[in-house]
């Protein structure tokens, strides 16, 4: 049965966590390319809100071209700056520089030194040049295009370029020499400030000197999840991540939940599975025990019937010559009735325990008078299978309230185990006094014992301890099943003290009146 259970026991396990592990496994999977989809769609949504940030300035920057050439051609001589310088406290100065980049003509200038900080020719190089040319080349083909460079001498300053062809006159380069600090917070600000919202923190800084220029919450470089360079902000980059975390930590945060998920299912599917495997062994060893409990019933049926049905026989053929032995066939077959008839009263009690329809009757008696009953009723069997009680009974009455009946026979059960387990010492010491609050019966046997471990299994239905003596003892495995029963209707306890190879003893303890 142990490996019947076991094989059992391993299928269930099999059909209960194969399936799970599948799908946790593939779950693991899904959400690893989930991830991946995920981090490169977030990864290209904030590529596109940068460049979106660096559109805007650059369309700030063709605004200011169109002004200027708006500035030429309204002109007639007025003095009036362009209208952005009044709008943007960032411009610092405005100034243009012909084609032939040998003369620079300064149209606006704030309280700066004009000859330091928005002087540009003068601190042009060949380099320098080159680039300019290449600006008007572009505006001569019609494509406009912007750059910004870096003041070579003030780190607060830098340059916007812009090539413009105005009617009625030449190309010009006008350079607008901008505030950094004042142009992210002036015209970047906003931009950022309603794109980020609820969802994003943006954060400009210095890509040499790590410094932040501007950020909407506070937040570490390090921490920032896409950095693109600016376009018109020279050695300036833009950070953008999620206010909320990164998206790597929603990850994995969910795998971490579907980890904590399935790991408490596959607990509940554990404890599930162990419990029905459990469930399952309980009912092959019940089912086994059953099997065992009729084979062993039906012997214990069969040897008395077949003793009665041979003396019977016996008798009713008139081969019993004297009366002596006409009355001892009589004794054998009235005592084999008397076996019958304590097999049949044990099963239906079992039976009646079973249903929970076992009705006890309860009285005030003495355990002597109990005792002393069984012993007068039991002595004459006992002798015929060459044993000896041993009694010892207190003179202080022992009053209980209990089914005397019952008790009686749960005290005989006990003797019967105690005969039936001993070997060579056949003694049988019937006892009974008081403990605590209780008294109790005592039946000792000097019988082969029973193990630590099968102490508490003994009182289960249909049990028997393993041993040599299971099979060739008659029993049906039910006697202490229905002990205990009793003694619990009643309120009491039983204790068992034994060890293999020196016997046992089982006391009966009930509430003293």
């Amino acid at each position: 049965m142990k490996n019947k259970t076991t094989s059992i026991a391993l299928s269930l396990l099999f059909l209960i966590l194969a399936p799970v592990i599948v799908f946790l496994l593939y779950e693991l999977n899904t959400t690893d390319e989930n991830e991946k989809l995920l981090q490169s769609s977030y990864r290209s949504q904030l590529s596109t809100i940068i460049y979106s940030v660096n559109q805007f300035s650059l369309d700030i920057a063709y605004s200011w071209g169109r002004e200027m050439e708006n500035y030429y051609q309204a002109k007639s001589g007025a003095k009036a700056a362009p209208r952005f310088t009044g709008l943007y406290s960032c411009v610092k100065g405005v100034l243009t520089v012909d084609s032939t980049l040998d003369k620079e003509n300064i149209i606006y200038s704030s309280a700066l030194p004009v000859s330091r900080d928005i002087a540009f020719v003068s601190q042009m190089s060949e380099a320098a040049k080159v680039r300019v040319r290449k600006l008007l080349n572009y505006q001569k083909s019609g494509y406009q295009k912007v750059e910004a460079w870096g003041h070579p001498k003030n780190d607060s300053l830098f340059y916007y370029i812009l090539p413009v062809n105005p009617v009625d006159e030449t190309p010009k380069i006008v350079i607008i020499v901008l505030d950094r600090k004042q142009y992210i917070r002036q015209v970047l600000r906003p931009q950022l400030d309603r794109t980020a919202g609820s969802f994003f923190i943006f954060e400009i800084f210095n890509e040499t000197t790590q410094q932040s220029l501007y950020a909407t919450s506070p937040v570490a470089i390090k921490d920032l999840e896409n950095v693109e360079k600016l376009w018109l902000l020279p050695d300036c980059k833009m950070g953008i991540k999620l206010r909320t975390g990164a998206v790597s930590e929603f990850v994995g945060k969910r795998t971490v939940t579907v980890l904590v998920i399935f790991g408490s299912l596959l607990v509940l599917v554990c404890l599930g599975g162990f419990f029905a495997i459990r469930s399952v062994r309980k009912e092959l060893m019940v089912a086994q025990m059953k099997a065992d409990f009729v084979a062993n019933i039906s012997h214990e049926f069969r040897t008395p019937l077949s003793l009665i049905s041979m003396f019977a026989e016996t008798l009713e053929l008139g081969r019993a010559r004297t009366e002596e032995k006409k009355n001892e066939y009589y004794a054998i077959i009235y005592g084999e009735a008397q076996r019958l008839s304590k097999l049949v009263n044990s099963i239906l009690n079992f039976s009646h325990m079973e249903s929970g329809k076992r009705a006890f009757h309860f009285k005030e008696f003495s355990l002597q008078d109990l005792v002393n009953d069984i012993i007068r009723a039991y002595q004459f069997h006992a002798q015929q299978k060459g044993f000896t009680f041993t009694v010892q009974l207190p003179e202080t009455p022992l009053m209980v309230n209990a089914d005397y009946d019952a008790l009686s026979e749960s005290v005989i059960n006990l003797i019967d185990n105690g005969m039936k387990y001993s070997t060579d010492v056949k003694k049988i010491t019937i006892s009974a006094g008081v403990k605590q609050s209780f008294v109790f019966i005592a039946v000792e046997d000097a019988g082969i014992g029973i193990a630590a471990g099968e102490k508490k299994k003994i009182f289960e239905k249909f049990y028997r301890v393993s041993t040599g003596n299971v099979h060739t003892v008659k029993g049906s495995g039910i006697g202490l099943s229905i002990v205990d029963h009793v003694i619990s209707a009643h309120g009491g306890k039983i204790e068992v003290e034994s060890e293999p190879g020196k016997g046992s003893i089982f006391r009966l303890l009930l509430k003293k009146i």
